[in-house]
């Protein structure tokens, strides 16, 4: 059986190499009849643009991919990758790479939106008959999979490989699911589009293969520019091809391999087992980073600590793991309890990850229901911290709103008697002085006369000349004749009526020309009341 494991520089046909870490070993198997081969170069010609004249129409094919990532095993899986060769190169010190070294894993944690694109280009293989087993003999099993592994490098894959991760750290993460929409419609994205989200975006690429990719006027990697090398990438790889993976054979599938007695390692089973292990531990890994800030946080004050009651599941599932990694009990609220939670934290995933490679069957032990802690259950050990410093501005502004509340409901208070003190004044003031500028200075719907000021006689509208019916205004000397009394009524809040008594008549008013005439009739005229004084006398008419 054939796999595909991503190209690197050092490997070699022939050379020995574990299916389940993708780490190289030794050789173990040569070419038929002891033959001498190089692998230092590229098997295909470098063709010139899209033909190439020794083989004619070059056939390539083409995979796309674009997909939101919640786990960085999904990323290695899209390359090929060990997910187990990620974890230690990330656990060990130094420059250790793999195919998915250029993802920042730190950023993949912290970020709300991982987006991963690929495009792989992948022309002829090249896979030289390699079939002569050639082992130390008399090895044991163990020290076969140390020395030679379980596999060998068969051959390789030639075209070309371009991946890239936009990373978003979103400052209001309650838009994510319309910035994975913005996203998701990759095709039609504008330039402005990446510009327009509030928050932080980081774009990472790797490739392999398709010589030089951009021209004199790349200033960086947006969304436009990642969409314009995407669509020429197949042609630069026509061009240039590079090896991009291994082909990687089963020892099984030799003869001689089969004559020897070995058992042989079978990771079959266990690849699942590793994605499974790599996002527990990139799980590990972001508490790792978090408890140190924590304990900072502690130490200045800004955090407090308080400790997890035990759980009583917890002594059930350590009677499940042959090898616990803790006691699993929770961690004393301390920062010396959070130093020994981020101790057990680094080493627990090496340690399993070592045990896997020696013996991959640990991953599908029935017997083995907990084969490393599930950091959920990690979690739950952790001492809850409380941000003390959120916490006291939350109170205080609920305080302060609060008091805002109530200072509202006295101003209200305030408000209303003022209200119904002014209201008393006014009810006094109107008795002390019933015109207030509208109304008349007079009771409404009373009897009343209108006398000049200057005569002093009264408007009278009684006069007779000779034809019954016919009235007249004129102005009486009599005080008590009905035909001087008038009321006044309102209509809405400034208007009044003026209504004779007697003859139920309203006074009117007719226009002509400049001048305006007084008369009585059934349809009222709407009247108002001003205040004026006489300047001369000092006398309010």
């Amino acid at each position: 059986m054939a796999l595909i494991s991503p190209y690197n520089d050092a490997m070699q046909l022939g050379m020995g190499f574990n299916s389940f870490t993708q780490e190289l070993h030794d050789y173990a198997v040569r070419p038929v009849g002891s033959r001498e081969f190089s692998s230092d170069h590229s098997t295909l010609p470098q063709y010139k643009q899209h033909l190439a004249p020794e083989v004619g129409l070059i056939i390539q094919d083409v995979a796309w991919t674009a997909k939101f990532v919640d786990r960085i095993s999904e990323v290695t899986d899209g390359l090929n990758a060990s997910a187990l060769s990620q974890i230690k190169c990330d656990f060990a010190p130094g420059g250790a790479k793999t195919s998915a070294s250029f993802v920042d894993t730190n950023n993949f944690l912290q970020s709300d939106i991982n987006y991963f694109i690929q495009v792989r280009v992948t022309q002829a293989p090249a896979a030289p008959g390699l079939t002569e087993f050639n082992a130390i003999p008399n090895l044991t099993p163990l020290n076969f999979a140390r020395l030679y592994g379980d596999s060998f490098v068969s051959g390789f894959v030639e075209g070309g490989e371009f991946n890239a991760l936009i990373s978003i750290n979103l400052t209001d993460r309650s838009k994510a699911k319309e910035v994975k929409q913005q996203l998701a419609a990759n095709i039609k994205v504008t330039p402005g589009d990446l510009a327009t989200i509030d928050g932080e975006t980081t774009i990472t690429v790797s490739r392999r293969g398709g010589g030089d990719l951009l021209d004199g006027t790349f200033t960086g990697w947006t969304l436009e520019s990642l969409k314009a090398v995407m669509a020429n990438f197949p042609g630069k790889v026509m061009a240039c091809p590079a090896r991009i993976s291994a082909i990687i054979t089963k020892y099984t599938s030799l003869k001689a391999f089969s004559e020897m007695s070995i058992d042989r390692l079978d990771y079959t089973e266990s690849g699942l087992y590793a994605s499974t292990l790599l996002d527990a531990y990139m799980e590990y890994k972001r508490m790792w980073h978090t408890i140190p800030q924590d304990a900072r946080k502690v130490e200045q004050g800004e955090y407090a600590l308080l400790a997890k009651r035990k759980i009583p599941e917890c002594a059930e599932l350590l009677l499940e793991v042959k090898t616990p990694p803790n006691s699993l009990r929770p961690y004393k609220a301390s920062i010396i309890g959070l130093e020994k939670a981020r101790r057990d934290c680094r080493f627990e995933m090496l340690k399993i990850v070592d045990a896997v490679t020696e013996d991959p069957k640990v991953a599908c032990d029935p017997t083995r229901l907990q084969p490393f802690l599930s950091p959920t259950v990690f979690r739950m050990l952790l001492p809850t911290v409380k941000d003390v410093e959120k916490e006291r501005a939350a109170q205080l502004a609920a305080e302060a709103v609060k008091a805002q509340e109530q200072r509202c409901l006295d101003l209200t208070c305030k408000l209303e008697a003022a209200e119904s003190s002014k209201q008393e004044l006014e009810d006094k003031l109107h008795e002390l002085n019933p015109y207030d500028g509208w109304c008349p200075p007079v009771a409404l719907q009373g009897p009343v006369r209108f006398r000049a000021y200057v005569s002093g006689k009264c408007m009278d509208y009684d006069y007779y000349d000779g034809r019954e019916g016919v009235y007249a205004y004129l102005l009486s000397c009599s005080l008590f004749d009905r035909s001087s009394q008038f009321e006044i009524d309102r209509v809405g809040s400034k208007g009044f009526t003026i209504r004779h008594m007697e003859t139920g008549l309203y006074l009117t008013t007719t226009a002509i020309n400049s001048w305006v005439y007084m008369d009585m009739g059934k349809l009222a005229t709407t009247f108002t009341f001003e205040r004026q004084v006489d300047s001369d006398i000092g006398t309010v008419l």
